[in-house]
């Protein structure tokens, strides 16, 4: 469950992504930390009240899923890639439509804490 600190730009367990508040269910927010050659980017969403983040590339093509400030959401459950429609379940990352068929978004292991939703980290509740 360590694969996205391979990404460029990964942050250290521990990092808060974003206000819990902004993330209502159903709700998928994207995030961008760093600054550029190395940006990491994350999505972060509620499902059943629990929060879940996922690196915020496409596995197909390793590009975001949709560019800044454009809304990811499908339908209820499901994100897509703006570039080449493949469909993401937001409860587990699997995709279950189009060219990433069968991969998956690489999961961010994240916990609700003090009202953030940080990357889990050894110092952390999990």
């Amino acid at each position: 469950m360590t694969e996205w600190m391979n990404f460029p730009g990964a942050p250290t367990p521990g990092t808060v992504l974003i206000a819990g508040a902004e993330v209502p269910e159903g709700v998928v927010r994207q995030i961008v930390l760093g600054e550029k050659p190395k940006l990491f980017r994350a999505i972060v969403t509620r499902v059943d009240g629990v929060a879940r983040a996922f690196v915020n590339l496409c596995p197909h093509f390793r590009l975001p899923l949709a560019v800044e400030g454009r809304d990811l959401t499908l339908s209820p459950g499901l994100v897509w890639c703006g570039f080449h429609s493949a469909q993401f379940r937001v409860s587990d990352g699997r995709c279950v439509d189009g060219p990433a068929k069968g991969a998956a978004l690489t999961p961010i292991p994240v916990v609700e804490i003090d009202g953030a939703i940080a990357i889990t980290g050894a110092n952390l509740e999990s």
